[in-house]
C-alpha cells in the first residue's frame, strides 16, 4: 500500500504543473485557430464603433446519467478596443447566484505590440450585487477590470459555469451594441433529451451533429458578420431588434410544467402567520367589502414594503416567504406579490400570482414553454373587474384599482393556489385616460410680466409617474419638481405657492395647483403685444425625433392626452390682429388642435394633442415626423395684438 503513495503524489504533481503551464501559456501567447493577431479588425474597417467582438463563444453541455439538471455552461470572448469610446468593455460584471459557481475565470489584454498583461487572481473581486439588503445577499458578480487598455489592443475573457436547478442557459444573443464577427453557441446534451428552441430576427440555421459520440447530441449556431444594435430613441426592447435564440429549459414540455414548477417554488412562501393575521385583520375591521378590503391591504404594501429591483431570472424564481417580508419590511417583486397574496387570502379574497414579460422586456413568445420569458410578478385577484383586478406593489405611485403603463396590454401568466396556470390579458388604458390639462389664467402688465394662478391635473401613467417622483419627497424636493415643471412651459421668476392633492392616498387624478410670476411671457414691440401661448403646450416628442431617417420601430410607453386652456386678461383698449383662430392636424398616430376666443379685456387660448398609436413602424417614419414637424410649427406661431384705433 505504501507504493501506492509516491504514484498519487507524482500525479498529483503532473496535475499541478499541467495546470501552472496552462496559466503560463494563457501570459505568454496569444494564438487563435480562427484569427491571426496581424489581421484582426482594424479601426478602419469599423471607424463608426468604439469596439469590435471578434469572437463571442457560448458551449454549454448537460451531463450524461440523471444529472441532467445540472448545466456546464463555458464562455468565451474576444475584442478588439479600437478608440477611447470602446474602453467601458475593459469593464466586466458576471452576475450569478446560489445556483451558480463560476470557475476557470482568466483575463488578459493583449497590447498593439503583442505584450500580454493578465489580470491578477486577487484583481477579481466576488462581490455582492445588493449590499444594503441582506435578503439578496446570494445575488453576487465577479467583477474585474482589464489592465493596460489602450487604442487597437485586445481583451480576451474565459470563464466557466456550473448551474444547478436552472437546468439550461435559455437564450444567447447573437448581437451586440458593437459589430460581431463571429458569434457561435453549442449546445451538448444526452441523445434521449428533446430540446425545444426558437430563432428570432435571424436567419442563422440549427446545425445537429448525433455523430461525434454515440450518446451525446450537439446543436450548433453560428453567426458571422453581424451589424451592431443601432441605439435609437424611443426604440422597442432589444429582444424585439436582435437576433437571439431562446431554449425551451429541460423539463418544461407544456405550460402546465411551468406553472406546477413555479408552484411549488412560491406557494409554501405564501403562507401566512399570526402577525400578518393581525394586521390583515386591523386594516379590513371596518370594511365590509371584498374591494375596500384589498384596497387597504394593497395600500399597506405598497406604502410599507421598500421595493428592491432585482429582475426574476437574475434573482431566481423562489420568493422569500411571506413572513420574512412582513418583518424585514422589503422585497423585489415576487416577494411583494407573494406578501400581498398571503395578506388577501389571510382576510379571505382570493389572490394569485402572474407572471408577466413588461414593456420593456419584450412580448413573451407563449409558443415556446419557458418561465425565463419574464421578468417581473405582479398580483391578481379574479373576483374584481371582468377580467379580474390587476394589482403591482412596487410602482410607488399606482392607486388602487390601476396598474403602471408597463404591465398593460400583455400576456401574463396567472398561476392559481392549485398550481393550475392560464393566461389573462391585462387591462390597457385609452389615450384619454393619461392625461395631463394645464389650466391658467394670467394677468399681464404694461412690461410684459405676468402673475399666474394655475393648475395642472394629471391622470393614469402620467400621475403615476409623478407620485413615483413626490413619495419620498418632502416640501423642498416637491418645490424644486414644481419649479423645473413651470420653467418647461414658460420663463419662471418666482413661485409663490402651491398645494398637492391626490397624494395622500393615492386617487386619480393628480392636482397641482400653483401662483407664480414670469417675466416675458409676452413681448412688446412697436407698440404691440406678441403672445405665443401654443408654446406653453409644448411637446417633448418633436424634439426627439428629429433624425431623417430611422432603422428600428418607435415605441412610446403609453398614448396619451395633453390639453391646455390660458385665460389672457388683457387691457380692453386691446384687439386681436392675428386672423388665423383655429387649425386641426389629423393623422394616423393622433391628433393636434387649438382655438383662439377674443373678446374685450380677455383672449382664450385652447388646445389639445392626442397621441393614439404607441407603435410606429420604420417605413411610417417619415409620415410621422411630419406630423410632428407640424405640430412643432404650430407651437412657434405667435399672436398679434393691437390697440384698438391707433
Amino acid at each position: 500500500m505504501k507504493k501506492v503513495y509516491p504514484v498519487i503524489l507524482s500525479l498529483f504533481v503532473l496535475m499541478l504543473c499541467s495546470a501552472c503551464f496552462r496559466q503560463s501559456e494563457w501570459a505568454r501567447i496569444a494564438h487563435w485557430d480562427e484569427f491571426d493577431l496581424q489581421t484582426l479588425a482594424t479601426p478602419d474597417e469599423f471607424r463608426e464603433h468604439g469596439a469590435v467582438i471578434i469572437l463571442d463563444e457560448g458551449k454549454v453541455e448537460v451531463p450524461d446519467g440523471e444529472n441532467y439538471f445540472v448545466t456546464e455552461y463555458e464562455h468565451h470572448r474576444l475584442i478588439k478596443i479600437l478608440n477611447q469610446s470602446g474602453f467601458a468593455y475593459a469593464n466586466v460584471s458576471i452576475p450569478y447566484n446560489q445556483s451558480a459557481k463560476i470557475t476557470s475565470l482568466r483575463a488578459r489584454t493583449i497590447a498593439p505590440d503583442g505584450k500580454i498583461t493578465v489580470v491578477d487572481a486577487d484583481k477579481i473581486f466576488d462581490i455582492t450585487l445588493y449590499p444594503r439588503f441582506i435578503f439578496f445577499s446570494d445575488q453576487r458578480a465577479k467583477i474585474l477590470t482589464f489592465p493596460g487598455v489602450e487604442e487597437n489592443c485586445l481583451i480576451e475573457l474565459r470563464y466557466k459555469m456550473t448551474i444547478k436547478n436552472q437546468t439550461l442557459v435559455h437564450s444567447w444573443s447573437f448581437q451586440d451594441y458593437i459589430p460581431t464577427l463571429i458569434s457561435r453557441f453549442s449546445l451538448r446534451l444526452p441523445s434521449f433529451l428533446d430540446i425545444e428552441h426558437k430563432l428570432y430576427n435571424t436567419s442563422i440555421e440549427t446545425a445537429r451533429d448525433e455523430t461525434s459520440h454515440a450518446t451525446k447530441t450537439t446543436y450548433l449556431w453560428e453567426g458571422r458578420n453581424l451589424a451592431a444594435i443601432e441605439p435609437e430613441i424611443a426604440m422597442p426592447s432589444a429582444k424585439h431588434i436582435a437576433a437571439r435564440l431562446t431554449l425551451s429549459p429541460l423539463g418544461f414540455n407544456t405550460w402546465a410544467d411551468v406553472a406546477t414548477w413555479y408552484h411549488e417554488l412560491s406557494g409554501p412562501q405564501m403562507k401566512s402567520n399570526p402577525e400578518i393575521d393581525q394586521l390583515v385583520a386591523q386594516l379590513t375591521a371596518e370594511k365590509s367589502t371584498s374591494e375596500d378590503k384589498l384596497r387597504e391591504i394593497y395600500d399597506w404594501v405598497r406604502d410599507q414594503i421598500r421595493y428592491v429591483a432585482v429582475e426574476i431570472g437574475i434573482g431566481g424564481f423562489k420568493p422569500h416567504s411571506a413572513a420574512e417580508v412582513f418583518k424585514n419590511r422589503y422585497g423585489d417583486c415576487k416577494d411583494m406579490t407573494t406578501l400581498l397574496c398571503a395578506m388577501a387570502r389571510s382576510a379571505g379574497i382570493e389572490m394569485n400570482q402572474a407572471l408577466i414579460s413588461t414593456m420593456q422586456n419584450g412580448v413573451a413568445d407563449t409558443s415556446l414553454c419557458s418561465p425565463f420569458h419574464f421578468n417581473h410578478v405582479i398580483a391578481h385577484c379574479p373576483s374584481l373587474g371582468d377580467s379580474g383586478l390587476w394589482l403591482d406593489a412596487t410602482k410607488k405611485g399606482t392607486p388602487f384599482g390601476t396598474t403602471a403603463w408597463y404591465n398593460q396590454g400583455i400576456q401574463a401568466f396567472v398561476i392559481d393556489r392549485d398550481g393550475k396556470g392560464k393566461f389573462i390579458k391585462t387591462d390597457r388604458d385609452q389615450p384619454s385616460q393619461n392625461f395631463h390639462r394645464l389650466e391658467w389664467q394670467v394677468t399681464i402688465d404694461s412690461s410684459g410680466s405676468g402673475i399666474v394662478q394655475g393648475r395642472s391635473v394629471f391622470g393614469g401613467a402620467l400621475a403615476g409617474e409623478i407620485r413615483q417622483d413626490f413619495f419620498y419627497a418632502g416640501e423642498r424636493i416637491q418645490r424644486k419638481w414644481i419649479e423645473a415643471y413651470l420653467t418647461q412651459h414658460c420663463p419662471l421668476d418666482q413661485l409663490d405657492s402651491f398645494a398637492i392633492s391626490g397624494l395622500q392616498p393615492f386617487t386619480d387624478p393628480l392636482v397641482i395647483e400653483y401662483a407664480f410670476r414670469t417675466q416675458d411671457l409676452v413681448r412688446f414691440e412697436n407698440e404691440q403685444i406678441i403672445l405665443q401661448p401654443a408654446s406653453i403646450l409644448r411637446t417633448e416628442l418633436p424634439d426627439l425625433f428629429y433624425s431623417a431617417e430611422r432603422r428600428n420601430p418607435i415605441q412610446l410607453s403609453y398614448g396619451f392626452k395633453k390639453d391646455c386652456t390660458i385665460d389672457f386678461l388683457v387691457p380692453k383698449d386691446w384687439q386681436l390682429l392675428s386672423k388665423k383662430k383655429w387649425n386641426l392636424i389629423n393623422s394616423d398616430y393622433g391628433y393636434y388642435t387649438y382655438k383662439i376666443q377674443a373678446q374685450e379685456g380677455s383672449l382664450q387660448y385652447q388646445g389639445s394633442f392626442v397621441m393614439e398609436d404607441t407603435w410606429i413602424r420604420p417605413q411610417n417614419y417619415t409620415d410621422f415626423k411630419n406630423f410632428m414637424d407640424r405640430i412643432r410649427q404650430n407651437e412657434q406661431q405667435f399672436l398679434l395684438m393691437d390697440r384698438k384705433n391707433r
